[in-house]
């Protein structure tokens, strides 16, 4: 019997709140920002935002109205020119984000590769109880499991080593060609 999507709750839903809903769940998400001068800086230099993103208090082009958030699908307007120093601290974040990438997926190989020392360590240690040959159908798929998940850890640790040396090659590049960025990482 196939199932039916209820259309009331899809991914493409929120555009269809009601505009304050979505003015107040883009509260919640800035509250910790100072967004409170950038719909007013924008306003009084003229750079075409639509009224309904100022509201700042006194602002001489729409006085006494209130903000409302604008629709999630509409785009925004182009941003300012970030400068060089800010298009320089954009890359090296990106790179350090993939740095934190490759150490969680060394910290994943590292636990995959754990997992099968710690059973063949309780298997060795209640070997007595048992005898070998009579349990061999179960201890050779379990040996070839921990063999094949021993596999999956070293590739994934040895794999997220050679990411970090190279990203730590590229951070160092950073660190050579602005000196503001290497006195801010040392």
């Amino acid at each position: 019997m196939p199932c039916r999507r209820n259309k009331k709750a899809s991914a493409s839903s929120v555009s269809r709140f009601p505009r304050l809903w979505m003015r107040d769940m883009t509260c919640e998400r800035f509250a910790l920002e100072k967004t409170s001068g950038m719909a007013a800086e924008c306003c009084r230099a003229g750079k075409g935002l639509n009224k309904h993103l100022c509201g700042a208090a006194g602002c001489a082009k729409h006085p006494g109205e209130q903000p409302e958030a604008p629709a999630m699908n509409e785009p925004l307007p182009p941003a300012a020119d970030l400068g060089p120093d800010n298009l320089i601290f954009n890359e090296l974040q990106l790179v350090l984000s993939e740095k934190r990438t490759s150490l969680s997926a060394m910290r994943t190989g590292i636990a995959i590769f754990a997992f099968p020392l710690s059973v063949l360590s309780v298997l060795i240690a209640t070997s007595r109880y048992y005898e070998t040959t009579a349990v061999l159908h179960w201890l050779v798929p379990l040996l070839l499991l921990n063999g094949g998940l021993v596999a999956l850890g070293t590739y994934l640790i040895v794999t997220a080593i050679r990411r970090i040396r190279h990203y730590n090659q590229l951070i160092d590049e950073f660190k050579r060609r602005y000196t503001r960025l290497a006195q801010l990482l040392d």
